[in-house]
């Protein structure tokens, strides 16, 4: 929910909401699709935004793959599936037995055959059709706050596990003082990047670390995001031929 600012504290914007608009228009600029209160298993994300590689896009389009992978678990089923070769369904039920997940195998193999996602070259073998993967180029999450820095933070920290570029977004003001001041070491050791939002620009003050979000990206949460724009990327550039 929007803080509202403190009387005692003018700000430019009464409300993080405010905010939402021209950050938007920002990540749009840059060629994004975005999506604001982004729910993600450790909570709510302000604003993601995901940045498609539209040679791989269109290839799965080709391969008539028009429905989002919305459940988690498929998406950890396709993880463990070559798309080069093949993997037998005893070994890959092995490979889910940890995971609490074999008992449904017949049924998600079978959900994602309607998919077009998974082939059987050969009797209880199977393999992935996504020699486009993976689809996105980017993903960017944005937390923002109208003063409150270390909460800011703490909120954007598990967010380095799916996204290439996170950021904490504060008034202009606001965060040109964090950036020149004691807490700008706060951001540089976590990777987090910093932007300072007017209502018409963003400015990037500290820019992310590629090293801290690499150590940490998972693809699977990776995936498990861009699948949730899917939808978004198809409606917006093949609504005449899907």
């Amino acid at each position: 929910m929007s803080k509202v600012v403190p009387a005692s504290v003018p700000r430019v914007f009464r409300s993080e909401s405010e905010m939402r608009r021209p950050v938007d228009r920002w990540l749009v600029s840059r060629g994004f699709l975005t999506k604001s209160e982004f729910v993600l298993p450790w909570g709510i994300c302000d604003l993601v935004a995901v940045q498609f590689r539209e040679e791989s896009a269109m290839q799965r389009v080709a391969y008539r793959q028009t429905q989002p992978v919305r459940s988690l678990e498929l998406i950890q089923l396709l993880e463990l599936m070559p798309c080069r070769g093949a993997i037998t369904i005893a070994r890959l039920r092995g490979a889910l037995a940890p995971l609490g997940s074999s008992s449904q195998l017949d049924v998600n193999l079978q959900q994602l055959r309607e998919m077009r996602l998974v082939s059987s070259p050969r009797r209880n073998q199977i393999r992935k059709l996504a020699p486009w993967a993976p689809l996105q180029r980017r993903i960017v999450a944005v937390e923002m706050k109208l003063s409150r820095v270390s909460a800011a933070l703490a909120q954007a920290k598990p967010h380095l596990s799916f996204a290439d570029e996170c950021y904490v977004a504060l008034p202009n003001d606001v965060a040109v003082r964090v950036s020149e001041g004691y807490r700008k070491r706060d951001f540089l050791d976590r990777g987090v990047g910093l932007l300072g939002v007017t209502p018409h620009d963003v400015h990037v003050l500290l820019r992310p670390s590629p090293c801290a979000t690499e150590a940490t990206l998972n693809s699977l949460l990776q995936a498990y995001c861009t699948e949730r724009f899917w939808t978004m990327w198809l409606t917006s550039n093949t609504a005449s031929t899907v």
